[in-house]
């Protein structure tokens, strides 16, 4: 499907990683494309026209004149933009966007709503209204697995099925990683150092962005209640180049309380080379937030040949049914267990990932393999 000479509008927080790279990914191919930042984020070069929706400042009328000030942002916003787009993708569905759904239906013939994880697993039954409302007035809804999609439909049976949609976002981070390790022997020789990091402990991540529903407190409490010689093996890092601010604050104080000294907090947001040497580094990545579709992040580490301690209520059981390095827990208070085991018998990038879960991650997960889908939801006539 040609592509090229074809413009989009984008909606969604625009410092966000795939926003940012599914914009960089239509650039590339010729798609004029315009950005509605649902919050305040830096220039992008990949975009004609960029417009920041910034959070609306206190008002007199309390909480409910905030939320009017932005709705009146987003409308005046979108009458600006030119009315002959040829798609507009939202991603993140932004409940401040309901009350102007029709104003964005003149500006193009589709619109297509991407369903992060948050917006369907953490969303409120207050959220839920606005949420639907933009649901039964959009083309295409788009969801990175199907297990969302079908409890989705389950949940919403008066949307129809046809516009249920599976499409995921690709990894660039998977190619670096091949040439990173292309050049690399031995653990001695991993970018440890980028990150200064010690090479001689067993490297932990908890969580991969600034948000506390990463549940970095958890993992703290957990490696809190190992045995002091296995603490010892333990250097755990916090990458937060994203997310709520104050966020560096709240960690600090909580590992001090639990008296763990040896950390990281890594606040720089990396780019797609810079990322892959964190992915080389980490041996172990907890992920035990309350919901994910398909962890970017989690893949990458699992490529690099890192393991995984993961909540079971997460959708992850297809890659772990063929061998993917994942230790399942049913609860998080588990994560202990699972850490001490890890680590002490040092079972961690004892080899590389298996072929076959190395090739399931490059076919779900490449830009190759899922471009021409995001190009049937955005571009194809509508039946």
């Amino acid at each position: 499907m040609t592509v090229d000479t074809k413009q989009i509008l984008v909606i969604g927080p625009g410092d966000s990683i795939f926003v940012k790279d599914f914009i960089s990914q239509y650039e590339k191919r010729g798609v004029t494309v315009d950005l509605l930042s649902t919050n305040r984020a830096g220039g992008l070069k990949s975009v004609r026209t960029q417009i920041n929706i910034d959070p609306a400042p206190n008002s007199l009328f309390g909480k409910t004149g905030k939320h009017i000030k932005i709705i009146n942002t987003i409308r005046k916003s979108i009458k600006s933009l030119p009315d002959n787009y040829d798609a507009v993708v939202i991603h993140s569905i932004n409940i401040f966007l309901a009350p102007s759904i029709n104003i964005l239906k003149k500006k193009t013939g589709k619109i297509v709503a991407v369903v992060w994880g948050s917006d369907y697993y953490r969303s409120t039954p207050a959220q839920n209204i606005f949420k639907r409302k933009i649901y039964r007035s959009v083309d295409s809804i788009v969801f990175t697995n199907p297990k969302t999609l079908q409890d989705f439909s389950r949940k919403n049976p008066r949307i129809p099925p046809e516009n249920l949609k599976i499409a995921r976002f690709g990894l660039p981070v998977l190619d670096e990683i091949d040439r990173l390790k292309a050049n690399i022997d031995k653990r001695a020789d991993l970018p440890y150092g980028f990150f200064g990091l010690p090479s001689h402990k067993i490297i932990v991540l908890a969580g991969y962005s600034g948000s506390l529903a990463h549940r970095q407190d958890l993992a703290i409490d957990a490696i809190a209640r190992l045995k002091p010689e296995t603490r010892d093996l333990i250097h755990l890092v916090f990458p937060i180049g994203y997310g709520a601010p104050g966020i560096k604050k709240t960690i600090e104080d909580k590992l001090a309380q639990a008296d763990i000294g040896s950390y990281t907090i890594l606040t720089d947001f990396y780019d797609f080379s810079d990322a892959a040497k964190l992915r080389c580094v980490t041996d172990i990545l907890i992920n035990i937030q309350s919901s994910d579709q398909f962890s970017g992040s989690m893949q990458e580490t699992l490529y690099a040949g890192g393991q995984v301690i993961a909540g079971a209520w997460l959708p992850y059981q297809e890659i772990i049914d063929i061998g993917a390095k994942i230790k399942s827990i049913d609860k998080p208070e588990d994560i202990s267990a699972a850490m001490a085991e890890l680590a002490e018998t040092h079972a961690y990038r004892a080899e590389e990932p298996g072929t076959a879960v190395k090739q399931y991650i490059k076919n779900v997960s490449s830009w190759d393999r899922n471009i021409g889908q995001w190009d049937k939801i955005i571009f194809a006539n509508r039946s």
